[in-house]
């Protein structure tokens, strides 16, 4: 994610977000983990790792869709955020290993 994009979420906490566009995610953060360690790091760009908590017994409409089973690798556990899925944007931290 370019450095401007973080700066601009930074600005936005507490605030509510929109997706403009299909996110692909994993219910497993070793898996998470795994995609954004293989992408190296450059001076305008940052791994991000977003943790979603996203409960699907709440949400009387839910933008989004677990689809482990039917995606071809089943080991990526993979969630589906819809496109315009809204998230209240309540943190950002910089993890010990630059994440």
């Amino acid at each position: 994610m370019s450095i401007d994009e973080i700066d601009n979420l930074k600005s936005r906490i507490g605030d509510l977000i929109s997706i403009n566009s299909f996110l692909s995610t994993s219910s497993r953060r070793e898996v998470a983990n795994f995609y954004i360690g293989h992408v190296s790091h450059t001076i305008k760009l940052e791994r991000v790792l977003f943790e979603i908590d996203a409960d699907p017994k709440v949400a009387s409409i839910k933008p989004f869709a677990d689809i482990s089973q039917i995606n071809q690798v089943t080991e990526e556990f993979e969630v589906l955020a819809m496109l315009g899925a809204i998230f209240r944007l309540k943190s950002i931290t910089h993890g010990d290993d630059k994440v």
